[in-house]
This record gives structure tokens, sequence and C-alpha cells, in this order.
């Protein structure tokens, strides 16, 4: 049986290869992501503030049945 050949010694540096079009791609890709990430969270905040306003108009169209009691019972108190 033959040993594998063992991997030269002078490649103890390795230089990474950078190019124009490397780093340009990278910043691309940034850029890329976050333009996808501000299209997603300016989707959840419209869809939370849908849900918000729909809260708000669901509480101030409720009667206020509770609020008069509260109201009452403690006018009655003072008196």
């Amino acid at each position: 049986m033959h040993a594998s050949p063992a991997v030269p010694s002078d490649s103890k540096e390795k230089k990474w290869d950078l190019s124009f079009s490397s780093i340009w791609n990278t910043v691309v890709w940034l850029m890329l992501m976050n333009f996808f990430i501000k299209i997603v969270t300016a989707t959840a905040q419209s869809v939370l503030k849908e849900e918000h306003e729909k809260e708000l108009t669901a509480l101030s169209n409720k009667p206020h049945t509770s609020e008069q009691k509260i109201n009452g019972c403690c006018s009655q108190a003072s008196d």
C-alpha cells in the first residue's frame, strides 16, 4: 500500500484571494439582505398597526357600562 502524498509544508500561509468582484458581490448581497429585512419589518409594522386600530375601535365602540358602574360606586361613596 502506498501512503497518501503529504501536503507540502511550504503552504503555511494561505493568501486571501480578494478581488474587486468578490468585494462588490459581498456589498451587493448585504444591500439586498438589508432591503428584504426592511420590507419584512415594514409589512409586520403595518399589520400590527391595523390590528391596533381594530382594537381601539372595538374598545371605543364598547358600551361604557363598566365605567358607569365604577363612577356610580365612587360617587355614592363620596355622598
